[in-house]
């Protein structure tokens, strides 16, 4: 039988998924827009981000001039 503990820690990491699913979608969004076409391997990188890096790509595009500007994390100004 499962504790109330383990049930706790398995919801929580469930929401912690299903929030970078979210971000990772939107940022694809983003990126598809900005960037047309996007390779598999981006969208790839993307969907598997941890949502630390997730919330780094998207300030990143906001002043990127090119896609591997989010990825490296040096936009041009």
């Amino acid at each position: 039988m499962r504790s109330q503990g383990d049930c706790s820690r398995q919801s929580r990491g469930g929401l912690h998924e299903g929030l970078n699913e979210g971000q990772a979608r939107a940022l694809l969004r983003q990126l598809r827009r900005r960037f047309v076409p996007l390779a598999p391997d981006v969208e790839t990188r993307v969907r598997d981000a941890d949502g630390a890096r997730l919330d780094d790509w998207s300030e990143r595009i906001l002043d990127a001039h090119e896609l591997d500007e989010v990825f490296s994390g040096n936009p041009s100004h």
